[in-house]
């Protein structure tokens, strides 16, 4: 079972499933296995706090947290909740072109940048899809930028 750093526990008063939740999700992560959680609830149940803890526990474990927040406006913003975790990573990477290149070339729409190569038939949900796909697996690509910014620590 995961254990808890001493001081994750001392903010946040009986969520203690929730927080083991969160460490277990991010020592999948440091193992390289995938994961995300979403925290929902009414306005003042902690949520912000859950979060804060879950990023300090990222910091301590030398982990890179992307983090969003949805809600009702962005209903009417296609992927805004994307664009949220995504352009700190697009920001810190440094070559934006080859960040875009190959198979995330369908997902550079959704950051406002052409999709080149990409012809006029390919510009459907499933290209949009398959380029934030391989926007996120393609080797090298985003762990490049997730390594920038964890430097600059300019993304948890």
């Amino acid at each position: 079972m995961s254990r808890l750093p001493a001081d994750a526990c001392d903010p946040l008063l009986e969520r203690d499933v929730e927080q083991r939740a969160l460490v277990d999700v991010l020592e999948r992560a440091r193992d390289g296995i995938g994961g995300f959680l979403v925290v929902e609830g009414p306005a003042g149940i902690g949520k912000t706090q859950l979060i804060d803890t879950a990023k300090q526990i990222a910091l301590d474990r030398r982990l890179v947290m992307a983090r969003a927040r949805g809600g009702s406006l962005e209903q009417d913003v296609s992927f805004g909740v994307v664009r949220q975790l995504f352009e700190p990573l697009i920001a810190a990477s440094g070559d934006v072109d080859a960040l875009f290149a190959g198979g995330a070339t369908g997902a550079a729409p959704v950051f406002g940048r052409p999709a080149t190569g990409v012809g006029d038939d390919d510009n459907g949900p499933g290209t949009v899809l398959h380029g934030l796909y391989w926007l996120t697996v393609a080797p090298g690509r985003t762990s490049r930028a997730i390594g920038a910014a964890a430097r600059r620590r300019s993304l948890v």
